[in-house]
């Protein structure tokens, strides 16, 4: 063999080597950039996922603590009122028996089975006596002789008002009554005798327990009665003026159904099980879901078997961890619990949360005014507050496999390549190698570098793109990625300071909105303080700024609470809308409700003003729904989503025109028809417009379906008719109806305007044309 051959042979077999040392040290980089590019991109995928999940359990604690804390001032409340009537009732007992006041117009008194025997024969009386009619009835215990304490019935005759009074207007009341020491039982049962033959009051457990605790002092319990059911009765002993005795006690039931419903009505929560719990942490009302929260129709079902055996929170069962946690912290009136394997993790490792706020049960005695401080507690499921992270888990973890498998792809292929052409000849081979390896490394080291980025929360970045290939499929796939979740956080930070948490979720669920402008069919709110120019000119600018961020702050979480869009504050006016970027079937229903849910709140509000003699502020509303344009509109500076069109001026309008009528909420004819049987309301004009070429009926809201009196309908009704007859020139008609309805309704400045223009009418007729219509030629 020659000298060149062994040389080639020579040269030969140290180009193998050096190409099998070559191609060995690629193929070990590019499994280990692929293994690099994996771990990194799938530590970005799980920190986008935390802080996703702690950003949901931020928003579902902030909107459900808040709802069940306003559930728990409402129960509160409830509670409050049948204590201060209580108390009342008490206060009549001691004085009808302390003096010989005049008996000549009290209400009749009857004996149980005299009046059960007086509507048999004549049942059409049940109708008037039932909570209409003023009387007393009373049972005597058995032995007790009608002499004996027949001048302490007849002075307690005269309970029969109130009684009548009561049963009509505080909210829950089942039946009111007041057990004598002498041996009697008066009440107002309402048209039908329920005590029977051998029935003692003193021997009952709401009697019994009242005159075992101090003199005055309110007690809280479940009792029954004749028929077994359950009641919640709340009773205080009465005691005379300079005696030393007990002269009996003083009683309200409520029934236990209605309470227990009133308790666990939480709205749109998904709860699995309630609890009411007194300040020794006994159970004293407790209800569960049949479908454990999953079905948001589900209704309540009340476990009554042991109520009046009232178990210790601890001993129900999944109810020890957060028995555990109240009395750990006492000192808090309310928070969020998640029971779980670590509870200190929140939501991740949770099986279930629970929302509990304090609920301050009076206990007052004589003068003296004490709070029992008793829990509200509500259970929910955990699968309905994770399906929006559920579902942002499974498009990472599409993310993350669709890059995995590109990554694998191309540094398979690019290893390959480069073995091939080294292959050819040594010095191409070499210099292929060199820039292959150069080239493929650059742009999936660029890659990871953006990956990382992204995992530690910047978006504001982009993969290099090649021209083609799989580096930049690749490289377009992270691009999209990046977009999409800068896309989802800015719509995140767009609406979350206009709307609630869930109509975030579920712009996030339907993939967006259109931020251009857009036509819709939308429900406008406008509200306005009255008088605020007067106020703001004779306040301090920091005395008035102070009071409107407290009027602002408290009306603004109404209007988030019931899923509408807040558009703007223009000085002391509201402008918010419904039905937009997600419509709903009761978007009208839910601004009404809205709407009179902040009626409710100012006046808590001015209550507390009043206490702190700051001015008292008063708000008017219009609504009305109508087709608006929904966008972004600004200039290039500054962006806002808002609405426009004639709509929003109508509502203002309606806002302004409340002067007219004295009232406080006004809506549109459109707004009426969509409302439908959800919302009571009056018609109150025909009004002619700039801008609207028909007159238009608006519509005071009286309130949601069922909260109106039978007095209000039969008042409101007679009004109704009176508008007819004006309408039709049936002046003296329209004239006695309207007085009527001044009757029932006592001050209404919408009867004295309608009273006004009948007079003059009969003075100056209108035109043959004339259809009752007002016209207003300014605002």
């Amino acid at each position: 063999m020659s000298m060149f051959a062994r040389l080639f042979l020579l040269i030969g077999l140290v180009s193998s080597l050096s190409l099998g040392v070559v191609a060995g040290l690629l193929w070990r980089n590019s499994i280990e950039l692929e293994r690099q590019l994996r771990r990194e991109n799938d530590e970005a995928g799980a920190r986008v996922l935390q802080n996703g999940t702690r950003l949901l359990e931020a928003n579902l604690s902030d909107t459900h603590l808040l709802i069940v804390r306003q559930k728990a001032r409402t129960l509160e409340s409830y509670f409050t009122n049948i204590a201060d009537t209580l108390e009342l009732e008490a206060r009549l007992v001691r004085q009808f028996l302390s003096d010989n006041g005049s008996l000549s117009d009290a209400p009749p008194l009857f004996e149980g089975n005299e009046l059960t025997k007086l509507v048999r024969a004549k049942p059409q009386l049940q109708k008037t006596l039932r909570a209409v009619q003023p009387y007393a009835m009373y049972d005597l215990s058995p032995g007790v002789p009608q002499q004996k304490v027949n001048n302490s019935l007849q002075r307690l005759r005269r309970l029969g008002a109130f009684f009548a009074h009561t049963q009509q207007t505080l909210p829950g009341c089942d039946s009111l009554y007041f057990g004598s020491a002498q041996g009697f039982i008066l009440g107002y049962p309402g048209g039908k005798s329920f005590f029977k033959p051998t029935y003692d009051a003193r021997r009952r457990p709401w009697y019994q327990q009242a005159v075992a605790r101090p003199s005055g002092e309110i007690i809280w319990l479940v009792d029954t009665d004749r028929n077994g059911y359950l009641l919640w009765t709340c009773a205080r002993t009465v005691t005379l003026p300079g005696a030393s005795q007990t002269a009996g006690v003083a009683a309200i039931d409520a029934n236990l159904l209605d309470v227990q419903s009133e308790l666990f009505n939480v709205g749109s929560l998904s709860v699995s099980r309630a609890v009411l719990v007194d300040s020794e942490e006994r159970v004293r009302i407790r209800a569960f879901y049949d479908q454990a929260g999953n079905d948001k129709n589900a209704r309540p079902t009340f476990d009554n078997r042991d109520v009046q055996a009232k178990p210790p929170l601890a001993k129900v069962p999944g109810f020890s961890a957060i028995a555990a946690h109240i009395r750990a912290n006492p000192t808090k009136n309310s928070g969020i619990f998640w029971d779980g394997k670590d509870s200190r993790k929140g939501m991740e490792t949770a099986d279930s949360v629970f929302i509990y706020s304090v609920v301050r049960f009076d206990t007052r005695a004589g003068q003296a005014q004490a709070k029992d401080n008793w829990h509200y507690i509500v259970q929910l499921p955990m699968k309905p507050l994770l399906a929006p992270l559920n579902s942002v888990t499974s498009e990472m973890r599409g993310a993350t496999q669709g890059i995995s498998q590109a990554i694998e792809v191309r540094t398979r292929k690019s290893a390959a390549l480069v073995l091939g052409l080294i292959g050819a000849t040594l010095l191409v081979a070499l210099g292929v190698a060199y820039f292959a390896a150069r080239a493929t490394s650059r742009p999936l080291m660029q890659m990871a570098q953006v990956a990382r980025g992204v995992g530690q929360g910047n978006l504001d970045q982009q993969a290099p793109e090649t021209s083609g290939g799989e580096i930049g499929e690749m490289g377009r796939a992270i691009n999209a990625m990046i977009s999409g979740l800068r896309q989802r956080n800015l719509l995140q930070e767009t609406f979350s300071r206009y709307t609630a948490p869930t109509v975030v979720q579920e712009i996030l669920r339907r993939g967006g909105v259109q931020l251009g402008g857009v036509k819709s069919e939308a429900t406008i709110f406008f509200s306005d303080l009255a008088g605020f120019t007067t106020l703001s000119e004779k306040l301090p600018p920091e005395e008035l700024v102070a009071l409107l961020n407290e009027y602002l702050d408290a009306m603004t979480k109404i209007i988030i609470a019931s899923e509408g869009m807040l558009d703007k504050y223009i000085g002391d006016a509201i402008l918010a809308f419904w039905g937009s970027p997600i419509a709903r079937e009761d978007d009208a229903a839910r601004a009404c409700r809205a709407a009179l849910d902040q009626r409710a709140q100012l006046r808590l509000l001015r209550d507390k003003w009043a206490k702190e003699g700051r001015p008292l502020l008063d708000m008017r509303i219009g609504i009305e729904t109508g087709e608006v344009i929904v966008g972004d509109i600004g200039s290039e500076l500054k962006l806002n989503y808002t609405v426009l069109g004639d709509t929003v001026n109508f509502a203002s309008r309606l806002e302004a025109v409340n002067k007219i009528y004295g009232s406080h909420i006004l809506i549109g004819e459109r707004t009426r028809h969509l409302a439908g049987d959800a919302i009571e309301v009056r018609e109150l004009d025909l009004l002619a417009v700039a801008g609207k070429s028909q007159p238009v009926r608006v519509y005071e809201l009286l309130g949601m379906a069922g909260e109106m009196s039978l007095a209000q309908r039969n008042g409101y009704a007679l009004y109704g008719q009176g508008l007819k007859a004006y309408r039709e020139r049936q002046w003296d008609e329209a004239e006695e109806h309207i007085k009527l309805a001044q009757e029932a309704l006592g001050a209404d400045k919408a009867c004295e305007v309608l009273l006004s223009r009948i007079q003059q009418c009969r003075v100056n007729p209108p035109p043959p044309n004339w259809d009752g219509t007002l016209i207003l030629e300014h605002k």
